[in-house]
């Protein structure tokens, strides 16, 4: 498989106020190359194996310019530039010890190198520049260089045939590298570690031969080292290691297939998860930070969330079936920053969608039509103080597809 991407963004960040203190021009241009290979036994047995490798290229441009002509009579300009180069060697193998335990095992090698350099200088485009209190300019160029070994084993256990239980341990790897946004001293642009987390995970899940029902009932515990995320430093938000944590919860789906004949299904699916999380440890020389993060939850982690589909399928004439579903997704109420600020608190929220689909199988034609948010629910996909970015409001939409 290969694949390759390009993209080129410009964004105004005008405040809308009439004085230019906050507004800021982003201009970024990103190229990405990547290349997998995968090779696996030909027939499934009771031993079977995968084995391949991945490569990734990225290159990044980005640039700033911050507006302060109303305040400090001059501009900021930034000019930033990072290429990175990903490699892996990865396999696994399923091995089915007797009719009802199977074992796996995987390991992932992971190689990272990238290079950041660039500048932040105080342009004084009208020569009057009063300066905005920073150590500028700042020029720098840096490289990080880490490889990593991470993998996963499993057991699973048939009870039955329809009954199995199963347990994992894997420890998962996030490299590491730079802080993106505007850097205004040298030491916000060096490199943070590679994060790392170990997941225990375990459950039970439930096929009976009947199909009229389905259930999976799973628990995990997440211990994360180096997390990486943006914190406070006297120049704004930087992105760094910062934090140890955990999390853990129970997800719960299950499937209940109402009605299951020859030319009409009725099914329903629901899912919910439960999250607990906790910032164990906080690393940062400001004593204020430390009481303000430790302890709490982590950004993004709901304490419940959840979803319900109903879904019905009935054939019209030969060749020719009608889909309709109807679902509600949950998401209770998170925070979005690690010091937990009631500003940064997104209420919770429940969006229902609806979806027809008409479907031709001898021709493969499909035509479809769907209204996303049918009640127009407004609420926030980020806040932080005054900011809000609020979600995608009532939607409709149409389409067809092809397929042969």
């Amino acid at each position: 498989m290969a694949g390759h991407e390009e993209s080129d963004r410009t964004l105004d960040g005008a405040p809308g106020a009439p004085l230019r203190i906050n507004q800021f021009i982003f201009t970024d241009q990103v190229k990405q190359t990547s290349l997998e290979a995968r090779l696996s036994n030909a027939q499934e047995g009771g031993f079977n194996w995968v084995a391949g490798a991945y490569y990734l290229k990225d290159k990044t441009d980005f640039g700033t310019t911050l507006f302060y002509e109303d305040s400090r009579f001059t501009q900021i300009e930034t000019d930033y530039h990072q290429k990175r180069d990903s490699f892996a060697l990865f396999g696994q193998v399923d091995w089915r010890l007797f009719d009802r335990l199977t074992l796996t095992g995987g390991l992932r090698y992971t190689t990272e190198s990238s290079n950041y350099f660039g500048s932040t200088i105080d342009a004084n485009p009208y020569g009057i520049s009063l300066g905005v209190g920073l150590p500028l300019p700042v020029f720098f160029d840096n490289d990080f260089d880490d490889d990593n070994l991470s993998g996963r084993a499993s057991a699973k256990f048939d009870l039955t045939r329809s009954l199995s239980i199963y347990g994992a341990y894997g420890r998962g790897y996030k490299a590491g590298g730079f802080d993106g946004t505007s850097i205004f001293s040298a030491p916000e642009a060096l490199s943070f570690k590679s994060e790392t987390v170990d997941s225990f995970e375990g459950g039970i899940k439930w096929f009976p031969a009947s199909n009229l029902f389905n259930l999976s009932v799973d628990g995990f515990h997440y211990s994360f080292k180096n997390l990486q995320s943006s914190t406070a430093t006297p120049n704004g938000n930087v992105r760094t290691n910062i934090a140890a944590a955990k999390l853990k919860g129970v997800d719960v789906t299950g499937t209940l297939n109402l009605v299951r004949t020859e030319t009409q299904q009725l099914t329903f699916d629901v899912g919910a998860t439960f999250l607990d999380s906790e910032i164990t440890r906080f690393e940062s020389s400001n004593p204020v930070l430390v009481t303000l993060n430790l302890g709490n939850n982590l950004p993004a982690a709901p304490k419940a969330s959840g979803h319900a589909r109903l879904a019905h399928s009935i054939a019209l004439m030969p060749d020719w079936r009608l889909r309709s579903s109807v679902d509600v997704t949950y998401k209770g109420s998170e925070y979005k920053r690690l010091d937990n600020s009631l500003s940064s608190k997104t209420e919770a929220y429940a969006l229902l969608n609806l979806r027809l689909e008409l479907q031709n199988a001898a021709s493969g034609i499909s035509l479809y039509g769907y209204v996303r948010n049918v009640t127009n629910e407004r609420y926030y996909v980020d806040i932080a103080g005054p900011s809000r970015l609020i979600g995608a409001p009532r939607t409709f939409g149409a389409g067809a597809r092809f397929a042969w």
